[in-house]
């Protein structure tokens, strides 16, 4: 059982080191870039191969989206009340 939990815990320590979708379009702020759940909506992008989508991203989709989107969509959750501050501040800026 310890074995188990330790593999699963490396293999999912690798996918989100490996290219994590918040992440990745968190470090990219454009004027079009989506800040509310941007790596949920990065990955679902990517999943449909989007192309006019990722371009609003300007940030690099994950290698296997689907299966970050999981991980994407529990650390935007986590990071949503962050996420409508920016938006906000933004939205005042421009």
């Amino acid at each position: 059982m310890k074995a188990t939990c330790a593999l699963v815990g490396s293999c999912l320590v690798g996918l989100l080191v490996s290219g994590c979708g918040t992440v990745s379009s968190m470090t990219h702020f454009g004027r079009e870039t989506p800040f509310v759940y941007s790596g949920t909506r990065l990955d679902i992008a990517a999943i449909q191969d989007n192309s006019a989508e990722l371009k609003r991203f300007d940030a690099k989709s994950p290698a296997h989206p689907a299966v970050d989107l999981p991980a994407s969509l529990v650390l935007d959750t986590i990071l949503l009340p962050g996420t409508l501050l920016a938006a906000a501040f933004r939205a005042m800026l421009w």
